[in-house]
């Protein structure tokens, strides 16, 4: 018996001193392993890409965009509370945002969500900001302002309908209006809030995320910033800001379709005893220059997920990824009514609870997204161009680290910015 001990403690020791090696192969992250047991996760994804496809509009401007399908999920959910029945309006949201499960599962997983969102939504991270604006004149149910305190505080902004310059004033402070957008954006999104407010009992949601700017765990070298050629969806070439850095031991992954990198962004509150607070830049890269406009129609929440959640085993990765600033604010009154919640904008008023003895029904929903990526980061990744001489600086003779990959994003590519615990929190296309 002593024997059998000692023998079993040497082989045990052995395999401590002497680890077996792994080969290189792909593995399922324990965060996606979690998320497949919540068909939530898979109701979002598919909600997030719905919204991407429409937002890109291949058929027309086919823009840059930056969307965060878990505020305008959010934003469409304060609507829901204490809608005494079930009616079409209430079920095609839900069918939306949550795949057709019940409005407590809703519920239960944005709470999820806002607890691993806890101190980072109050930083200078990110901002996240839902909004439903009512008519000052209409008095709310009491039931309804009890159901909706535990989502926030200052979420139903009461507006006066009667004063629209006032009113539409206070909406663009809410939307965190942004002096670099295009005035035609401005326009329309005036004419759309003019609209809205002609009718008391039209509701005015309004959902926005802001990345003021992406701080990385490791910054890019800012002296291997140079202009290189990108290729826009449209097939054109473009002179860009091209970051570089060598990132080692980077989750990779590749497929005859995309390039797969995920990049951990610094936090204010980054812990290493908090890792739910954390937060991972995923880029998707086609293979093809114009692959993109090929992908995004075929595109699913399924396809997505498993884009997160397939991960090569750390390796070392040549990554040049293109500065840019998306800032967009977008109507979604017509992209949700193609993707079925339709009843919920019918003027005769569908949804019930939230007024004293008064239907209301949505007039529109409009969503604001900012997102600006430099070189910013709290660490150097390693060897800098600046650790170098002025010849050894040039381009075609440059030294790099030996890496297993490089992932180079010099045509249009698809991001998405995750939780933590792998919850979709922005989605977002680069495409001029």
């Amino acid at each position: 018996m002593q024997l059998e001990r000692e023998s079993f403690v040497i082989r045990f020791l052995k395999r401590i001193y002497n680890p077996p090696i792994q080969p290189r192969r792909t593995i399922i992250y324990d965060v996606a392993k979690k998320l497949s047991t919540n068909p939530l996760v898979n109701a979002h994804a598919d909600f997030a890409v719905n919204l991407l496809q429409k937002s890109i509009g291949l058929e027309g401007s086919c823009s840059s965009c930056c969307i965060s399908p878990l505020a305008i999920s959010w934003a469409l959910t304060l609507c829901l509370q204490e809608c005494p029945k079930l009616n079409d309006a209430k079920t095609e949201i839900l069918k939306a945002v949550a795949g057709g499960h019940s409005l407590q599962d809703q519920l239960d997983y944005l709470c999820g969500v806002a607890e691993s969102l806890a101190g980072l939504a109050a930083s200078s991270t990110l901002h996240l900001d839902r909004y439903l604006c009512v008519d000052q004149d209409l008095p709310l149910a009491d039931s309804y302002t009890q159901s909706i305190q535990g989502f926030g505080s200052n979420l139903v902004q009461r507006v006066k309908y009667s004063n629209p310059e006032e009113a539409n004033e206070k909406i663009c402070t809410l939307l965190n209006d942004d002096p670099n957008l295009a005035s035609s954006s401005k326009d329309e999104i005036s004419n759309s809030i003019a609209k809205a407010l002609g009718d008391p009992s039209a509701l005015l949601l309004l959902a926005g995320i802001s990345f003021p700017s992406i701080r990385w765990t490791e910054r890019f070298d800012k002296t291997a910033t140079k202009m290189r050629n990108f290729c826009t969806i449209k097939g054109q070439k473009v002179q860009v800001k091209m970051m570089y850095k060598f990132s080692g031991e980077t989750h990779y992954s590749e497929n005859d379709q995309v390039q797969r990198i995920f990049l951990p962004i610094a936090t204010d509150s980054q812990s290493r005893k908090v890792t739910r607070r954390k937060l991972t830049m995923a880029l998707f890269l086609p293979r093809q220059k114009n692959g993109l406009k090929k992908l995004l129609p075929k595109m699913n929440g399924k396809m997505l997920l498993e884009w997160i959640s397939e991960r090569d085993l750390k390796c070392d990765v040549h990554v040049y990824v293109p500065m840019f600033k998306i800032s967009n604010i977008s109507r979604l009154k017509q992209p949700l009514q193609r993707i079925g919640a339709s009843t919920a904008f019918d003027t005769r008023g569908t949804l019930d609870g939230i007024f004293e003895g008064k239907n209301a029904y949505l007039g529109d929903v409009i969503a604001r997204g900012h997102i600006e990526l430099t070189e910013q980061g709290n660490r150097s990744p390693g060897l800098t161009t600046s650790e170098l001489t002025e010849s050894q600086q040039d381009d075609r003779i440059l030294p790099r680290p030996t890496a297993d990959r490089t992932f180079k994003a010099n045509h249009s590519f698809i991001y998405v910015i995750l939780t933590g615990k792998g919850d979709i929190l922005c989605v977002g296309a680069v495409t001029e």
